[in-house]
C-alpha cells in the first residue's frame, strides 16, 4: 500500500523501490533473461536453447512463457511488481519484423516491439539491438563509463559495432548503424549485401575464419584450432596474419571516420585477444592521427543481458517519472 502523506518524489522513489525490472537476451544459440531492481541488482536468472532452426513462430511463445515465469517467481520472491523490460536480439529492430538477422529465421515479419508489449502491457517496454545492448551496459557499468565518444566491437560469430556520440549511442537513419558485416572487402563491384553477402563479416569474424581455413585444409576447424595451428602451419600463418591485418584495417578506418577516444572490443574472438591487440594497436597508431585507448569489455559474457535490464530500467524510470509529475499523490494537513 503506497503511503498518503508524501511528495511525488517520495512516490515515484516508493515504487520503485517496491518494483523490479526483467532483461532478455534472445540469440542465435541461447536466450538469457534476469530480472533486477530498479536500483541496479540482479534477482533472478534463466537460461535457455533458443531452438532458433524451429523459427520465430515457436521460439517467441516459449520465450514469452518463460519470461513470464520468470517475472511471477521474482514478484512472489520479493513481493513487488514489474515496472519495465528490456529486450535485446540482433538485428535492424522495425516495426513489422527484425531484420539482418539470419542466424534467427523468420524474425523478418515478427513485429517484436508490439508482441512484447502486448505480452506486458500496461509494463512499459523497449527492445534494442543485442551489440548496442551491449554497449548500453558498458556505458552505465564497464569499459565505457564516463565516455563522451567511443566505439564499441562486437566479433564473434558475426561483426557489429555500436557508435557512441556525445554519450549516445547511434541508431542510424534505419536502425542499422555499425553494421559494417556488410562492408565491402575490395571492389564495390565484388560481392556485396545485395549479392545475400556480407563481405566484412564472411572475412574476418570467427565462423568467417574458420571456415576460409577450413576450406584451405580441407577439414572442419573451429576457430581456436585455426590459431593454434598459426606456429606450425605456414598457410595457416597466412591467413591468420592476412585476416588480423583486413580487420584492423577496417576498424582503424571507423576510428579515422569517428575520431573516438576509446575502443571497447568483445565477442568470441577477443579469446585470442593476446593476438589480436596488439597488431590492432599498431595499426591504429600508424593510420590513425589520434589513437584511441583500446579495451577489452569488462562484461564479455553477458553484456547484452545486463543491457536488456539497463533499458528495462531506463524505461521503468521515464514511466515513474511520468506518473509522479502528472498525478502527484493526495497530501493531507
Amino acid at each position: 500500500m503506497v503511503p498518503r502523506d508524501i511528495t511525488a518524489a517520495q512516490h515515484e522513489q516508493f515504487v520503485a523501490d517496491q518494483g523490479f525490472v526483467l532483461g532478455i537476451d534472445i540469440g542465435g544459440t541461447k536466450v538469457a533473461l534476469a530480472t533486477g531492481s530498479v536500483a541496479g541488482g540482479l534477482l533472478n536468472t534463466l537460461r535457455m536453447p533458443t531452438g532458433a532452426a524451429a523459427g520465430a513462430d515457436a521460439v517467441w511463445p516459449r520465450v514469452m512463457d518463460e519470461a513470464q515465469a520468470l517475472v511471477s517467481q521474482t514478484a512472489a520472491d520479493c513481493g513487488g511488481v514489474l515496472l519495465g523490460v528490456g529486450l535485446a536480439c540482433p538485428g535492424v529492430i522495425g516495426e513489422t519484423g527484425v531484420l539482418l538477422a539470419p542466424n534467427n529465421p523468420g524474425w523478418e515479419t515478427l513485429p517484436v516491439r508490439r508482441l512484447l508489449a502486448e505480452s506486458f502491457a500496461p509494463c512499459p517496454v523497449e527492445v534494442i539491438n543485442d551489440v548496442r545492448a551491449a554497449a548500453a551496459a558498458e556505458l552505465e557499468l564497464g569499459a565505457l563509463a564516463g565516455v563522451r565518444s567511443g566505439l564499441f566491437v562486437n566479433i564473434g560469430s558475426g561483426i557489429s559495432v555500436a557508435i557512441v556520440i556525445d554519450g549516445h549511442i547511434v541508431a542510424g537513419g534505419h536502425g542499422a548503424a555499425g553494421e559494417i558485416a556488410y562492408q565491402v572487402v575490395g571492389a564495390a563491384a565484388g560481392p556485396a549485401f545485395v549479392d545475400g553477402q556480407a563481405p566484412l563479416e564472411e572475412a574476418v569474424s570467427g565462423q568467417g575464419l574458420a571456415a576460409r581455413a577450413g576450406d584451405l585444409l580441407g577439414e572442419q576447424l573451429s576457430t581456436a584450432e585455426v590459431f593454434a595451428r598459426y606456429d606450425h602451419d605456414a598457410a595457416v600463418h597466412r591467413l591468420v596474419d592476412e585476416t588480423v591485418e583486413l580487420m584492423a584495417v577496417h576498424l582503424a578506418n571507423l576510428v579515422v571516420a569517428f575520431d573516438p577516444e576509446r575502443v571497447v572490443l568483445a565477442g568470441g574472438m577477443m579469446r585470442q585477444a593476446e593476438f589480436i591487440l596488439p597488431r590492432l594497436r599498431r595499426v591504429f597508431e600508424r593510420v590513425v592521427p589520434f589513437p584511441p585507448l583500446v579495451r577489452l569489455a569488462s562484461l564479455p559474457d553477458d553484456a547484452a543481458l545486463a543491457g536488456a535490464l539497463v533499458t528495462a530500467r531506463a524505461v521503468a524510470r521515464d514511466r515513474l517519472l511520468e506518473v509522479a509529475t502528472t498525478s502527484r499523490p493526495e497530501s493531507h494537513p
